[in-house]
Order: C-alpha cells, then sequence, then structure tokens
C-alpha cells in the first residue's frame, strides 16, 4: 500500500496552474485588451460628446425661430378673426336699427313652434340661410319676431366671414331673451334643449357690462359647444343700441381646426407645435403630441345636448402630464424662451412664445432622442471600427490558443493520473460499491476530494437503504387501502401493476404486462379514451385522471379510477407514467341509480305536456261549438236580455279559449316544441301587423293610438309571427287597463344594436314591491277578482317568446303612472 505523500511536498492546484499561466497567458491578455478598451473609449466618447453639443444648439436656434414665426402666424390669424367680428358687428348694429319690412318679414326662414314654446327654423327647407332658435324660455308674447328678419339681413356677411377664413367655425349673435341667430345652419330644435338660456354660457356673458365694461371684444377660454361642434372656443363683441345691450356677436373656433393647422406646422426632428390657453390648458396638441405623453383629448365634436355652460376640464391641462412642473415653471417666468424637461419620462427640448392678442403661448417640442438619432448614426461607425479591432483580437486569440493547447496537453498528462483515480471511485459509487479508497496524491486539491468523495458514497449508502425502507412503507400502505400502484413505461409498451390488481380484477395476474395485455382487461367503449388522455399527459406532463371499467374474470365489470404524473424512468430511462387505480365501483352504482331518478323525473315533465296538449286539444272542438252556437242564437233572438246573457256566455268562452291558447303556447315552450323562426323583417311591419290585429278586436282601438317610428325600414331579425303575438299581448294589456278616454302610446327608434319598441299607457300601473312578479305564470298582481278578464300568462309567454328570438322586454312605470314596457329587437348585422 502506498504511503500517503507529506504534506510539505504537496502544492495546491491553485498555486500550480497559476505559476504555469502567469507569464504566457495572463499579461498579454490583460496588456492587448486595456489598450483597444482604452481607444474605443476614448473616441466613442469625444465624437457623441462634440455632436450632441452641436445639434442641442442647433435644435435650440432652430425651434426658437419656428416658435417665434408660429406665434406671429397665429397672430395674424387671430386678428383677421377679430377684424371680421368687428365687422360683423358694425354690421348687426346698422341692421337692428332700422324697422323691418313686410317683404323682409315674408322672406323668413320657416319657423316653426315646439311644444315647450321654442321657435325655431325648420332645417330641411333652410337652404343655405342662417338658422334661428328662439328658446321657450322666453314667453311667446315676448318674443320678438321682427328682430329675426332684421338679423336676416348679416346673412350675407355671416356666409363670407365663414368661407374666408378656414378657422372659423360658425358665425352667431345672442339676445339676452336667449335669441340665437347662427351660420352655417343646423337642425336646432334636434341640438338645442327647448329651453336653453344662453346668458349662461361664457360666449355671452363674458361681453356683458358686468363682464365687459370697456365693450371690447374678448377671447373666451375653452367650452363645450351647445350647437354640438364639440370643444371650442370663441371670439364676442356686445353689440349695444342707445347704451343698451342688444346682444353679443361671436365667431367660433374649434379645437379640430386649430389641430389641422398645428398638424400642418413642419418641424425638425419630427417634433410637434401645441397651444395652450393662459391657463396651461391645451387648445390645440396634434396626436404625435397626445401619444408621446400618454395623453387622449376628446375634441371631436359633441352632438349632445349642453344644457349648461361646461368648461374645459383637467383632461386638457399641462399640469396633469408626470414630470411638467418644471417646464411649466420656466414657461412662467417669461413670454418666450427655452428650456430642457423630461416629461412622462422622455427627455425633451422646448422653446416657446406668445401670442400677444390671447396670451396663449405656441409650444415647440423636440424628442432628444430624434435629435440625436445622427450622433447614433456616427456611434453606430465607431462600432464598426470597434467590432473590426475585435476580429483582430480573435485572430490573435486563435494562434494564442494553438500555443496554449500545446502547453495543456503536457499539463493534462500530470493532472491525468489523480483524475483517473476519482473516476474509479465515483464508478464504483455509481454501482453501489462503497468501499473504494482514494490513492494518495502529489496535489492537495485531489485528496481532498476523494476524502469527499468517501464522504459522500457512504452518505448515499445511508440514504438508499432509507428509500428502501420508505419504498416498503408506502406499498404496504396501498396494500392496505386496495388502491393499485400503477406505472405504465410507453417507450417500452410495458405496465407494471401490484398484486391489488388481482383483486380487483379476481384473477391472478402476472406483472409487467404489455399494454396490449393490459388493454384487454379495458371494456371496448373506454380503449380510445384511455390512450388519447395518457398521451396527453405524456406529452405535456399535466396530472391526469380517467374513469373506465375493467373486465372481471366472471364477465362483469368494475369502475376504477386512475391518477398519474408523468415522471423520468431510472429503471428504463425515458419518461413514464406513475399513478394508482381506485375501485370506484360502488359511487357509480350510486350515480346510476341518480341518473335513473332524473329520466324519470324528465318522463314525467314530458307526460305532463302531452297531457295538457291533448286536454287543450280536446277543449277547443266543445268551445268552438259554444262560441258558434251563441252567435246563432244572438242573430236568431233578437232580443236586448237575451242579448246580455248570451254576451257573457261568449266573452266566458272567448276567456277560457284564450286560457287553453295560452296553456299550449306555455306547454310548447317548456318541452321545445316550439319552432321559432328567424328572418329579416322591417320593424314598421311587426307595429302594423299588430294594430291591425288590435283593431279587428277592439274597433275604436285606432282613435286611442299614438305611433311614432323613427326608422320604420330598419331590418330586424326576429320570428314575425310570434313578434307580433308580443306587441299584440302588451298592446291588448294596455287597453284593457286604460280608460277609454285616455291615450296609449307606440313609438320606435334605433337604441345602439336595437330597435326598440315602446308601448306606453295611461293605466293604473304595477306597484314597484309588486314588479318582480310581472312575468311570473298566472300571476295576476291583484287584479283576479276585478272585473278585467285575464289569465296571467299572456307576460310569461311574452318573456319566454322574446328571450327564444334572442331580444328583450323590459318594464318601468311610465311619467304618466301608467305601464311603460319595451321590446329590444336585434338589428341585422352586417
Amino acid at each position: 500500500m502506498n504511503k500517503p505523500t507529506d504534506d510539505t511536498q504537496q502544492q495546491s492546484l491553485k498555486k500550480w496552474l497559476w505559476v504555469a499561466f502567469r507569464q504566457h497567458a495572463l499579461i498579454p491578455i490583460i496588456l492587448i485588451e486595456s489598450v483597444l478598451l482604452m481607444t474605443y473609449i476614448a473616441t466613442n466618447h469625444i465624437t457623441t460628446a462634440k455632436t450632441n453639443d452641436e445639434l442641442r444648439s442647433l435644435a435650440l436656434t432652430e425651434s426658437n425661430q419656428v416658435a417665434d414665426r408660429e406665434a406671429d402666424i397665429l397672430s395674424q390669424q387671430l386678428q383677421s378673426v377679430t377684424e371680421h367680428l368687428q365687422s360683423y358687428t358694425a354690421t348687426i348694429g346698422d341692421a337692428l336699427q332700422h324697422p323691418v319690412s313686410d317683404a323682409e318679414l315674408q322672406r323668413m326662414q320657416q319657423l316653426e313652434r315646439g311644444n315647450d314654446g321654442q321657435l325655431y327654423s325648420k332645417y330641411e327647407g333652410l337652404g343655405d340661410d342662417a338658422a334661428v332658435f328662439y328658446s321657450g324660455i322666453t314667453p311667446e308674447a315676448d318674443q320678438q319676431l321682427s328682430q329675426i328678419a332684421q338679423l336676416n339681413r348679416t346673412t350675407a356677411l355671416m356666409k363670407s366671414v365663414t368661407r374666408v377664413n378656414p378657422l372659423i367655425q360658425q358665425v352667431y349673435f345672442n339676445t339676452k331673451d336667449s335669441l340665437n341667430h347662427i351660420y352655417p345652419p343646423f337642425d336646432t330644435d334636434t341640438q338645442y334643449e327647448s329651453t336653453v338660456e344662453i346668458p349662461i354660457f361664457n360666449f355671452y356673458y363674458l361681453a356683458d357690462a358686468v363682464h365687459n365694461p370697456s365693450r371690447q371684444d374678448v377671447w373666451t377660454e375653452l367650452y363645450l359647444d351647445p350647437a354640438g361642434s364639440g370643444w371650442m372656443l370663441s371670439n364676442i363683441a356686445p353689440v349695444y343700441l342707445n347704451q343698451t345691450l342688444a346682444g353679443v356677436a361671436g365667431i367660433d373656433i374649434t379645437i379640430e381646426n386649430l389641430i389641422t393647422h398645428i398638424q400642418e406646422t413642419e418641424i425638425p426632428w419630427h417634433g410637434f407645435a401645441t397651444l395652450l390657453d393662459p391657463n396651461n390648458q391645451f387648445i390645440a396638441i396634434p396626436k404625435r403630441g397626445q401619444s408621446l405623453w400618454d395623453m387622449h383629448l376628446q375634441t371631436a365634436s359633441d352632438r349632445t345636448k349642453v344644457t349648461s355652460n361646461t368648461l374645459a376640464s383637467q383632461q386638457f391641462s399641462l399640469s396633469s402630464i408626470p414630470g411638467s412642473d418644471d417646464l411649466l415653471n420656466a414657461i412662467s417666468s417669461g413670454e418666450t424662451g427655452t428650456t430642457h424637461a423630461v416629461i412622462n419620462d422622455i427627455p425633451v427640448i422646448v422653446s416657446w412664445n406668445t401670442v400677444k392678442e390671447t396670451d396663449w403661448k405656441v409650444l415647440i417640442v423636440i424628442e432628444e432622442s430624434e435629435l440625436y438619432a445622427a450622433a447614433d448614426e456616427l456611434k453606430s461607425s465607431t462600432d464598426l471600427v470597434t467590432w473590426s479591432l475585435l476580429a483582430g483580437l480573435i485572430l490573435f486569440y486563435l494562434v494564442y490558443f494553438v500555443y496554449i493547447r500545446n502547453r495543456a496537453a503536457k499539463l493534462s498528462r500530470e493532472l491525468l493520473r489523480p483524475v483517473n483515480a476519482l473516476k474509479n471511485i465515483v464508478t464504483a459509487v455509481g454501482n453501489q460499491e462503497f468501499h473504494e479508497q482514494q490513492k494518495p496524491s502529489s496535489i492537495r486539491e485531489f485528496n481532498e476530494i476523494g476524502r469527499q468523495v468517501n464522504k459522500i458514497s457512504r452518505s448515499l449508502d445511508n440514504t438508499i437503504k432509507g428509500l428502501s425502507t420508505s419504498e416498503t412503507r408506502l406499498r404496504t400502505a396501498l396494500q392496505g387501502s386496495g388502491d393499485v400502484l400503477i406505472t405504465v413505461y410507453p417507450e417500452h409498451s410495458l405496465i407494471h401493476v401490484d398484486d391489488n390488481f388481482s383483486k380487483i380484477v379476481n384473477q391472478t395476474v402476472a406483472s409487467p404486462m404489455t399494454i396490449d395485455e393490459y388493454d384487454r382487461f379495458i371494456h371496448p367503449s373506454d380503449i380510445d379514451e384511455v390512450h388519447e388522455k395518457r398521451q396527453d399527459a405524456l406529452e405535456s406532463g399535466d396530472p391526469v385522471q380517467i374513469d373506465y371499467r375493467l373486465t372481471k374474470a366472471d364477465g362483469s365489470h368494475a369502475w376504477v379510477q386512475s391518477r398519474g404524473q408523468r415522471v423520468l424512468s431510472d429503471e428504463f430511462g425515458g419518461f413514464a407514467l406513475v399513478g394508482t387505480l381506485s375501485d370506484i365501483s360502488a359511487r357509480k352504482e350510486v350515480e346510476q341509480v341518480l341518473r335513473k331518478a332524473k329520466q324519470a323525473s324528465d318522463e314525467a315533465n314530458r307526460a305532463k305536456s302531452k297531457l295538457l296538449s291533448s286536454v287543450t286539444h280536446e277543449l277547443r272542438t266543445p268551445l268552438t261549438a259554444i262560441l258558434g252556437t251563441t252567435e246563432i242564437i244572438k242573430l236568431k233572438l233578437q232580443h236586448q236580455e237575451f242579448d246580455r246573457y248570451l254576451g257573457r256566455i261568449e266573452s266566458s268562452a272567448e276567456l277560457l279559449q284564450q286560457l287553453i291558447d295560452d296553456l299550449l303556447t306555455k306547454t310548447q315552450l317548456e318541452s321545445g316544441a316550439l319552432e321559432i323562426r328567424m328572418r329579416s323583417i322591417s320593424a314598421s311591419a311587426i307595429v302594423a301587423r299588430s294594430i291591425d290585429l288590435i283593431k279587428s278586436a277592439h274597433p275604436f282601438a285606432e282613435k286611442r293610438l299614438n305611433v311614432e317610428l323613427n326608422h320604420p325600414e330598419t331590418l330586424i331579425k326576429t320570428d314575425p309571427r310570434r313578434a307580433v303575438q308580443v306587441v299584440n299581448n302588451i298592446l291588448s294589456n294596455a287597453l284593457k287597463y286604460t280608460d277609454d278616454d285616455k291615450m296609449i302610446t307606440v313609438r320606435g327608434y334605433l337604441t345602439g344594436p336595437c330597435y326598440s319598441v315602446d308601448i306606453i299607457d295611461c293605466g293604473p300601473g304595477i306597484p314597484e314591491q309588486q314588479q318582480h312578479l310581472l312575468f311570473e305564470p298566472f300571476e295576476r298582481l291583484g287584479q283576479e277578482n276585478s272585473v278585467i278578464t285575464g289569465t296571467g300568462l299572456g307576460l310569461t309567454i311574452c318573456k319566454d317568446l322574446v328571450e327564444r328570438m334572442q331580444a328583450n322586454i323590459r318594464y318601468r312605470t311610465a311619467s304618466t303612472g301608467g305601464s311603460h314596457f319595451t321590446v329590444d329587437f336585434p338589428l341585422i348585422s352586417d
């Protein structure tokens, strides 16, 4: 046996290799890489710094020039708007001082009177004349019609103003009693509230005597236009007659027009221009600016009615953008200037100038990333030089590593002996031979590794013994529970099961067995599912659970539940599925009993439906005979007393017949036998057919119906017969519960993806505490003992039908106190 080497003769591996490679590898590598790295850093730094300084200086100069130019252009355009306003104001003053002739009154716009007293020009026949709207807030007797004819004298100038200047959206004149004379024309009655109060809006009161004692033209801040043109600002001026304020003239500029002007401004380095008011709120900002600063300004026209003065909210404020504080401080310091800022985490250069007429500020914004694009291109050229240097360095390394390889060959011979000794020990440990010892080496680290390997081998010996004990315990636990431990080796087509499998199939089974042999135990109907889920588990690695049947020795079947997981196989290599089989036959028997009970319940429901169908069919024949005989008797016996009795028989028979029809329809709906045939049809056709049916049943119904249909030719998708049945049913209820002297409204209109039909009556309505019972079958909501007949099934059937037709029915209490039903029919999709 070899003697161990003395510690003084051993040398650490680290020191031994360091002495060998220090002079031949480390010093040349450090020298060459240091020189190249310093050359690259110096070149790139000097080039980039000088380029960026030049670009920044050029950007500051050009952005200042653009800001000055745009401020001058905008100032000139605003002066032009003010000049137009002054001409228009003077023309109005002259027009209002001269009386109106009869010819001028006859040439006035076609005016109509609204329900709330408002007076408005009829849009269809207006042509190119100015539009007129006289608010209903002014009593009809106080409305000055001659003033409209006087204002019409200014229409030619209004047309000229809107056509000459593309920034101008509209020209108008408003009076204290809420008369509005405006061009270009639009449908004023649709857009304005009937009782709109014009003096409460900023485009009026900012020019009155309180806010504008100097009587000069003023610019408003941003506001939402009640005429539906969206966010805008106005240049307004008062018009005085004999020291009395006759009204306020105004010219509107929309944000959309300003944005169009701003977007057409060419800014170098892909910059953009924006416009701020004195409160630092955006008047105009192009889409590029909105995208860069992660904001969205809703500037498009809003056609909803505006009933009060709505000014620009904080969504238009520069202060709402993160990082804008420094920029706001810089802007407030002077009328013009340039600064650097980081807004919304984006470095930018901003130049500004002030429009003197309105104190607006024109901002020119340039991203620094765009500014330094040229520098980046120069940097790419520098990188090309660097890669060339690296290529030369790699060539050097190739030659140098050939030399190192020769040196390594010599060193490897010195290291090979202790390494081979360690390999032999590791091989022995792999074969579970834990008694191989490391032979001493002249290198200290190898001796230490040998000692650690011996320590690990002893630990592995103890671990394997512990795993063997744990495996024995696991198998014992599974054996006692009755579950089967099963392992599937798909690459070798083998399946291993323990002894509990034989107990489940009541026969002795050899293990392992092939997959084909195992498949003979599986019920033929379950084999495909087992194979499919087994393959999915092997491919995905997800846990799998399968319920299937195993064939016993006597030909009966046992239900089992298999749970498993994909693992790496140590025994055969590759993947295997390891899991358990549990006998669940008892649970399956319980499920079968429950399934049969449900089938019996379903069969009872079908029998009930069949019985109701048969009974209703058999009842129709005698009812038809009763109604026919009653009609004959009424014709034969012309007697008032008999007519009263026969009328009772006839109404009772008709009620019974209605009950039979409703029962039959309800039964068909519950059984699914009622066929729905969907097709396209105009909304007006459904309403017209329903009204025809109502008129045939109620001769005086037509005089009590008020029908209002918007877009009557709109196509809807429905079953025409059933849609008419729904509308007719609701109309019948409305007639029954509404007094003869009161009207019933039928209204149709578009609502998003639907066409809605409203039926509004003036009856007693339905109490809120009973509305949840409205669509319940046989529910009369307290009307069971009233003189009004009914089955309590009509609305239930309506609810079922609209759901089958993919429609919707809603109820709410009408403003009249009666009932308000709405049926929403889906439109035909494109």
